[in-house]
């Protein structure tokens, strides 16, 4: 069981690593990746993104 907790904690290091890397690559764009990764709703995407049907 301890290999496995090892293993999940190096998965989510990997993990943060390409979030704050894709940040700081596209740093206008960090509030809508946040958005993504909080909630994946097309009205939300859109919301943030600026695409309004109107």
């Amino acid at each position: 069981a301890q290999e496995l907790v090892e293993e999940l904690e190096e998965f989510s290091y990997e993990e943060d690593d390409n979030f704050l890397n894709e940040s700081l690559i596209d740093e206008e764009n960090k509030d809508t990746v946040m958005s993504l990764n909080e909630e994946n709703t097309n009205w939300e995407i859109n919301d943030v993104i600026g695409f309004d049907e109107d």
